[in-house]
């Protein structure tokens, strides 16, 4: 075998067989041809003058090539003893003396015999000079696929279709390690049509550089955003019919299935090859295989479990697919590990630090560990809750345990935060809920998006809000997702909702992902709020929590207002109770305190709250049935509206 892999390597290496091969063969392809109709001796004579010396030009480079491969050849079997022997001495375990030769690189004077690319070459890169990004993990299968396909004698046209981010190219830039006589030319054609404007000179100008990857003979060619060459089919046809053509076409799911499918007479000549997102598993073992040995050796298996876990929030934010995604958040993580150390001159936290980064970096507190602050925070969630909200224990024990439960990575990191259907009659406390999580668990009340359902009451309007969802959802992937009177919005379109409930992200109408296990989605309705009003006024059983809640989802079921499928995707159907006195007073109070604040920040004034003016407050409430809402319109009415003209007098 070491005898035998000498030979090989210097065989490939001068590439003897090659210029054997091609040693009557025209210099790097060229041939002339005559381009005048009717005999004329001068242009026969001109046109087979050119191709002789052309041909003598490849002979006379080829022998002299020759010349040296031999030399070399002959002292290589020569001294291989010698050679032999150093090698065994240096390394014993060396694969010279049991694997077969293997072509890594390319060879010596290996594209002699393919033709000029001076048209591709200004508008293209070819990847076989870059290096590689990731390791393929998880597209092995892809890698064997489009490997076959290159191999075939016939219909070598592929269609890549993947989201950005996903790995094509780097699965591309793999393969043109393995092939390495072809040329693997990313061409950029935006920037090749910038010169032409018209659509015939367009058209024409593909023709050329068509030609001369054909003529080329070692070319494939490939397109990004493979739709744009979609007007011109004509000029494609003829090439891609053509088993000597090699060309690969990179697009998007949803542009594949929506405009490039069903063109059936450019579709006939791809083959298409879906490029997956690798799992989250997979893309765990591609973060590990970069990690840098930034803290010796390298990032710890939990910091690189929760950069995975973060990059799909930035994948949401910035359009990015994965493994794009985690490979950029671990990168900037890893810079900013060093500028630390550097600033520092000292090894910080690991931890601190990346708790640190994700909050700088994404504003979201899951993801990261946890720190003295979110343990205290997640501890007195209650009490924090119920600071904003009166009562209500239940509802605000059922949410509390939900994000207890996701934040200390006990339920589905797939999932959202938390999925709650709040049921229960206006002003109650619905709402202010929604604003107090935002508050508390995302640092900022503005951190709520809040939508009308009752706007959504077509079954036409579903891509109207898919995309009002995706827009909002990218602006702001961490935080609460409020869907106001959702029992208002047509049925079908309550069919989106079930998959982000359940898997934790939707699809835009474009086909692109939007990943939503980063909200709190919380869905408000007053149906059967009458029935609740009912049931708490009429209560002689003493119904226990469970009961009383499952009696108001069978109500709501029972009536269709909801379908079971959808009930059952929510974290916990949360019923609010009517507000009793003592609770409208204490609400009361705690709305005049917030007034009694603003008039001495402003005004340097006190307002007395005294019990007489609570109850009164109370008892003027002329519609009780709408809550906290009346309650704000009484306090205008009795105190903030009279106060208004004290401080103007």
């Amino acid at each position: 075998t070491a005898y035998q892999n000498i030979i090989a390597a210097v065989l490939y290496s001068f590439s003897i067989p090659l210029l054997l091969r091609t040693f009557f063969a025209p210099w790097k392809r060229y041939e002339w041809r005559r381009r005048t109709h009717g005999f004329n001796i001068a242009d026969e004579l001109g046109t087979a003058l050119s191709n002789l010396i052309s041909r003598l030009i490849g002979m006379f480079i080829r022998s002299l090539a020759l010349t040296v491969a031999f030399v070399v050849l002959v002292a290589a079997i020569v001294f291989s003893p010698v050679i032999l022997l150093i090698a065994l001495l240096v390394s014993p375990g060396n694969p010279l003396f049991r694997m077969p030769f293997q072509k890594l690189d390319r060879a010596f004077a290996w594209d002699w015999h393919f033709g000029y690319t001076p048209l591709l070459d200004p508008y293209s890169r070819e990847l076989y000079y870059e290096p590689l990004t990731h390791p393929l993990v998880g597209s092995e299968q892809h890698f064997l696929e489009v490997e076959r396909i290159l191999s075939q004698k016939s219909g070598q046209n592929i269609l890549l279709i993947g989201e950005p981010g996903s790995g094509r190219h780097a699965l591309l830039a793999s393969l043109s390690k393995k092939f390495i006589t072809y040329r693997f030319l990313v061409f950029d054609v935006t920037a090749y049509f910038k010169e032409y404007k018209s659509p015939d000179s367009q058209a024409a100008a593909l023709q050329l550089i068509l030609q001369e990857a054909l003529n080329a003979g070692n070319v494939i060619i490939i397109f990004g955003n493979f739709e744009q060459l979609m007007p011109f089919t004509s000029v494609l046809d003829p090439f891609l019919d053509n088993p000597s053509m090699h060309i690969i076409g990179i697009t998007i799911p949803a542009i594949y299935h929506k405009s490039l499918l069903p063109n059936k007479q450019l579709m006939k000549y791809f083959t298409p090859v879906e490029v997956s997102p690798p799992t989250r598993e997979q893309l765990i073992q591609i973060l590990s295989s970069r990690s840098p040995a930034v803290f010796s050796p390298s990032l710890s298996p939990d910091i690189i479990t929760s950069l995975t876990d973060a990059s799909y929030t930035l994948a949401t934010i910035e359009g990015k697919g994965q493994p794009e995604a985690g490979i950029t958040l671990l990168e900037e993580f890893t810079a900013a590990c060093r500028q630390a150390m550097k600033d520092k001159k000292s090894k910080p936290d690991a931890h601190e630090l990346l708790k640190t980064f994700l909050s700088e970096r994404l504003h979201t507190p899951f993801g990261a560990p946890l720190g003295t602050d979110d343990k205290d925070r997640l501890r007195r969630l209650e009490e924090l809750l119920h600071e904003r909200v009166i009562s209500q224990y239940p509802a605000i024990t059922h949410i509390a345990n939900a994000l207890r439960r996701r934040r200390l990575q006990l339920s589905d990191s797939k999932k959202p935060i938390g999925s709650f259907l709040f049921l229960g009659p206006t002003g109650v406390g619905k709402t202010e809920t929604a604003k107090a999580l935002a508050a508390i668990i995302f640092e900022d009340e503005k951190r709520l998006m809040r939508f009308d359902m009752a706007q959504y009451q077509q079954q036409a309007q579903i891509s109207q809000l898919t995309n009002e969802l995706a827009r909002s959802v990218r602006e702001m992937p961490y935080g609460v997702l409020l869907l106001d009177e959702i029992e208002k919005a047509h049925h079908d379109l309550l069919n989106l909702f079930l998959t982000i409930t359940d898997e934790g992200y939707f699809h835009d109408t474009n086909g692109n992902k939007v990943l939503c296990n980063q909200l709190i989605i919380i869905g408000t309705s007053n149906a059967g709020s009458e029935y609740i009003r009912e049931i708490t006024q009429n209560d002689d059983k003493g119904y226990e929590e469970d009961t009383f809640q499952r009696k108001i989802t069978e109500y709501v079921l029972n009536k269709g207002i909801f379908t079971p499928e959808f009930i059952n995707r929510f974290d916990a159907v949360v019923v609010y109770l009517p507000l009793t006195d003592y609770q409208l007073k204490e609400i009361t109070k705690m709305k005049l305190m917030n007034i009694q604040r603003s008039l001495k920040e402003h005004h340097g004034k006190e307002l007395p709250i005294t019990e007489e003016l609570v109850s009164k407050i109370v008892e003027e409430m002329k519609q009780r049935e709408f809550g906290a809402r009346e309650l704000d319109r009484t306090i205008k009415r009795i105190v903030i509206d009279p106060l208004a003209k004290e401080l103007l007098m």
